[in-house]
This record gives C-alpha cells, sequence and structure tokens, in this order.
C-alpha cells in the first residue's frame, strides 16, 4: 500500500484496509468452521465447538461468515 501510493497513503485508508482484511479473515474463518464441522464433531478435540454441539447452526454461522466476507 504504501508503495503503490509512493509514500504514506494516509491515516483513514491504513485504517479501513485494517479493519477489511481483519472482517475478511473473520469471514474465511467462519466459513472453514462451518465446513470442518462434520470432521470437529468426531475429534475429541474439538468436539465443543459451537458449531459441532449445536449451540450455533450452520446456517447463522454461513451467513454470519459471509456477511463479513462483504
Amino acid at each position: 500500500m504504501v508503495l503503490a501510493a509512493h509514500g504514506w497513503p494516509g491515516w483513514w485508508l491504513a485504517i479501513a484496509t485494517l479493519i477489511g482484511g481483519t472482517m475478511s479473515a473473520a469471514g474465511a474463518n467462519a466459513i472453514n468452521q462451518v465446513i470442518d464441522s462434520d470432521i470437529d464433531r468426531v475429534m475429541s478435540r474439538t468436539r465443543g465447538r459451537p458449531l459441532p454441539t449445536d449451540h450455533m447452526g450452520r446456517r447463522s454461522a454461513m451467513t454470519f461468515g459471509v456477511a463479513l466476507g462483504v
């Protein structure tokens, strides 16, 4: 970003980029949790997570993940 702007692009753009990148990563992680929920259900280390224990629905988690990524 600094190279493309030929210097510091400004605080607003830097903060917006950090927040956007964080939200995209969080969305990808949420979608990954949905995809892996069937595997997590049988693994002792991960069987207590919200999706395998049905504390959160798969549709809700997927909607949340997609919303973060948009």
